[in-house]
């Protein structure tokens, strides 16, 4: 869910390193992860599609650009997953 680079509080002062409130961020995912299941909804890091739609991630990030779910998702749906609403958990 995080790919790092939080700006003003990062470990050091360098953007590279994870912020220093890296497990309050964990923290919360974890928490509102458990809620989307907990709804009986289905969220995206659970899904097959998890590995794929990291690699594009990490494709894109290593060519400079950025691209969200929302962008990605798409292409990479099964159309029985057309119709299914998924919960973006990032």
């Amino acid at each position: 869910m995080c790919k790092g680079q939080c700006p003003g509080t990062a470990i050091n002062g360098d953007w590279r390193n994870r912020t220093e409130h890296c497990l309050v961020w964990k923290a919360l995912f974890a928490h509102f992860e458990k809620e989307i299941q907990t709804e009986g909804k289905e969220e995206i890091l659970s899904d097959e599609l998890r590995d794929v739609l990291e690699g594009e991630f990490i494709k894109a990030w290593s060519m400079g650009r950025n691209t969200t779910m929302e962008r990605l998702l798409p292409a990479f749906q099964k159309p029985s997953q057309a119709n299914r609403a998924l919960t973006l958990t990032c």
